[in-house]
């Protein structure tokens, strides 16, 4: 029993180490951020706004992409409509296309090396084939989570 008991603390302790590299990095970001009145999850549209360019990039592909509900995905995206990052232009009757305004390519331009910085200190000391076999491994413990829980 004790056994069994001490696998499920280990489960446990992974799941809190996903949880702290979150928080820490959250606000880390949030930290270097704070200059440009942005926050992670800003960042982090601004980012897949730029890495999609070629796309249609709408509310929907958004939050497919990120795996969160819509309403989450307004509220970020009015606040940098808001704050001049981006701007939409209607498609169709219900759907509008998200471009990144100069503002915002001009903030992802200047902060490229403090965000990298920061993503440089979580794999400090990780070889190039370890971190990539991190990604393998965190991208199958999301897609366990995503199948078991239909996210």
């Amino acid at each position: 029993m004790f056994q069994n008991e001490r696998f499920q603390i280990e489960r446990f302790q992974i799941g809190m180490y996903l949880k702290k590299i979150h928080l820490s990095l959250e606000r880390g970001r949030n930290r270097i951020l704070k200059k440009y009145d942005l926050t992670a999850p800003q960042i982090d549209t601004l980012v897949y706004l730029l890495m999609h360019e070629d796309s249609e990039n709408t509310l929907t592909a958004i939050a497919a992409y990120f795996g969160v509900k819509h309403t989450s995905t307004i509220h970020v995206l009015k606040l940098l409509e808001k704050k001049g990052f981006i701007y939409r232009e209607e498609m169709g009757s219900r759907t509008k296309q998200i471009f990144l305004t100069e503002k915002a390519r001009s903030v992802l331009a200047e902060d490229k090396r403090a965000l990298e910085h920061v993503y440089g200190m979580m794999l400090d000391g990780l070889t190039p084939e370890e971190q990539s076999q991190l990604e393998c491994y965190l991208q199958r413990l999301y897609e366990n989570l995503k199948h078991g829980f239909s996210l």
